[in-house]
């Protein structure tokens, strides 16, 4: 934990997956996920890992996301965050795009993270 004024170890995102649904239709998904916010050198060598290829998006999203909130199912109910339900949304080109622009916006800032897309 800093002691500086408002620095923290873990920072949320609003994100949503745009989830193509046939017909050239999509559904929005929101929710909240929780990154670890990095310090300027563990960023810095995870952005030199990404460019040399060693570490791919989802491997920055598999060790640095906390968890997430208000994620609903096809039944509408809660998904709880676990190992499973994160691979089975990485699996999910829509939902691994969200997950990695919450990423970037935690990382790098929300200004940066939009100018991307």
């Amino acid at each position: 934990m800093s002691m500086l004024k408002g620095v923290k170890g873990e920072l949320d995102a609003r994100v949503t997956a745009n989830v193509e649904v046939g017909l050239g239709k999509t559904i929005k998904v929101a929710f909240i996920a929780t990154y670890e916010k990095l310090p300027r050198p563990v960023l810095k060598e995870v952005v030199e890992k990404a460019r040399a290829g060693e570490i791919t998006d989802e491997d920055c999203v598999r060790q640095y996301l906390r968890g997430w909130r208000d994620l609903k199912g096809h039944d509408d109910q809660d998904i709880p965050y676990c190992a499973d339900a994160l691979e089975e949304m990485l699996s999910s080109t829509e939902y691994t795009a969200a997950l990695v622009e919450g990423f970037n916006m935690v990382q790098f800032g929300s200004r940066l993270a939009n100018a991307k897309n």
